[in-house]
């Protein structure tokens, strides 16, 4: 029997039209990144690695890496990921870790270089990315979260793009969620946001002060 009230169903939209609400990374990116960036000699930035006290569960936006729910974390201190940008010594990227040279075919070279891209766009100039962590890689003290939020700030500074900390905290978090956080030292907020392009879900510091926390 059908319900004798009516229905809109325009109210409910389909997951067709949802789908193409939905913002690319570079899309958002290139809404803060000219479209010819300029790029420096040099690009040089640190950034802690992160403890999260309070986690975020599952995401509404998997290629943005945008949060169901919001998080709290603590910094490392000085512990996390240097990063140094330079223009490549050969025609080809070079990406390094810890002083070794990565193969350009693995996943973490990948996963660099593709991020890298995102603000290079069209430049033809093939960069050198030397990343040193001073804890563990994989060891689960988010050696991740930290490198992406260096490389973010490495970038910044080499291609002198003068990006304000939230879109910074923004943009890391494409490269690895919890690296919105990183961003920042001491005690952290990454607010879960409710814009579709994502620009909302950024870390923001704490003006916390807990002298016996060691």
């Amino acid at each position: 029997m059908h319900p004798s009230f009516p229905i809109n169903l325009s109210r409910w939209p389909s997951r067709r039209k949802e789908s193409t609400l939905r913002w690319s990374r570079q899309a958002v990116i290139d809404q803060y990144v000219p479209a010819t960036p300029t790029p420096g000699i040099r690009g040089d930035a640190f950034a802690p690695s992160n403890i999260a006290l309070c986690k975020y569960w599952g995401k509404r936006d998997t290629d943005l890496n945008l949060p169901i729910n919001g998080s709290l974390s603590v910094s490392l201190g000085n512990l996390g990921s240097h990063t140094e940008i330079t223009p490549s010594t050969t025609d080809r990227d070079q990406v390094l870790l810890n002083g070794e040279l990565q193969a350009l075919d693995s996943r973490f070279s990948q996963k660099v270089v593709d991020f890298v891209s995102l603000f290079r766009k069209g430049l033809d100039q093939p960069l050198r990315i030397n990343t040193h962590n001073s804890i563990p890689t994989a060891a689960g003290l988010a050696s991740s979260a930290s490198g992406f939020a260096a490389l973010m700030l490495a970038l910044n500074d080499f291609y002198t793009l003068q990006l304000a900390p939230p879109v910074l905290s923004a943009f890391a978090r494409m490269g690895s969620g919890s690296a919105a956080r990183s961003i920042y030292t001491g005690f952290v907020e990454w607010h879960k946001g409710e814009n579709p392009d994502g620009m909302d879900s950024h870390a923001t510091p704490l003006t916390l002060a807990w002298p016996d926390f060691r």
